[in-house]
């Protein structure tokens, strides 16, 4: 705790409110310190207590930022004593200001953080948060663009667009996001983009588009399938396809086409079968060409 310089001891009977500016936090006693305004000037600091809503035992709580130091806001003493003094809440100490509550959003939720963050439920429905890294989080049709107030050069209170530069000049690099459930299962990205799936023992990883394609991962087998469409591998300029009349095709890197027509079979095996290549129905495999 920093205990500002000029605190006086302790004096009495003081309004039940008053108003007063933040000059130094408290964390561990979640307290502010403050200068009231009081009989025509400022008077000594001194600490309050900052209230919270809901629970607020040993367990629970819901504990927000504290206000920073120049904040302006209301201070309650209950009976009077300086000693009972509880912060109520913050008050715009000027024109300008960081809300985006203009005519019309009555009901919008907003947070902007610290950081440089900020998070947004409108009066539609749609849910936004932002991180201080830039990423971003989206549920509804487009993505909120908030404002703040400013005073304009003709000294009028106007909304303005407030930046990511507005909000934090020099933000982080871009985070890694993981999601860890008590079952094992893991979901991981990592700050240059890489992703990650952990499925717990015995469960299954699967993408599925419905009444479509689908990739599923279990127990060490691969099962890909794709619903009266080709399905197709591409890596490093090559691309094996696989039609849906049976046939596999590898290109760009080396010709390779294995097809069985309708009542065919073509088979490729490796390792204790007397052919390597069998063929039925009179065809005729090309395995290599010299020359």
């Amino acid at each position: 705790m920093v205990v500002p310089l000029g605190y006086k001891l302790r004096m009495r009977h003081l309004p039940p409110l008053a108003d007063g500016t933040v000059v130094s936090l408290d964390p561990d006693g979640y307290k502010v310190w403050v200068s009231l305004d009081l009989w025509g000037g400022q008077t000594a600091f001194l600490p309050v207590d900052v209230l919270t809503h809901g629970p607020r035992d040993a367990v629970r709580g819901h504990y927000r930022a504290l206000p920073t130091p120049g904040t302006r806001g209301t201070v309650g003493f209950t009976r009077g004593d300086d000693r009972s003094g509880r912060w109520l809440g913050a008050t715009s100490p000027a024109l300008p200001d960081a809300s985006p509550h203009v005519p019309g959003s009555g009901y919008l939720d907003y947070h902007a953080e610290y950081a440089g963050g900020w998070s947004w439920l409108g009066q539609d429905g749609t849910l936004a948060r932002v991180w201080a890294d830039g990423s971003t989080f989206l549920a509804g049709p487009t993505m909120p663009v908030p404002v703040r107030h400013i005073v304009n050069a003709s000294g009028q209170r106007v909304p303005s667009v407030f930046t990511p530069a507005q909000r934090n000049p020099s933000p982080p690099g871009a985070f890694p996001f993981t999601l860890n459930m008590a079952n094992g299962c893991r979901i991981a990205v990592t700050a240059a983009g890489s992703v990650s799936v952990l499925a717990p023992a015995g469960q299954t990883a699967s993408v599925t588009v419905s009444g479509g394609a689908s990739v599923v991962l279990a127990g060490g087998a691969a099962t890909v399938t794709a619903s009266g469409q080709p399905l197709t591998l591409t890596a490093n300029g090559a691309t094996a396809t696989l039609n849906t009349n049976g046939s596999i095709s590898l290109v760009a890197s080396g010709a390779i086409n294995l097809t069985a027509a309708a009542g065919q079979r073509v088979t490729v095996t490796a390792g204790g079968t007397p052919a390597a290549v069998q063929t039925t129905a009179g065809t005729s495999p090309v395995l290599w060409a010299d020359g």
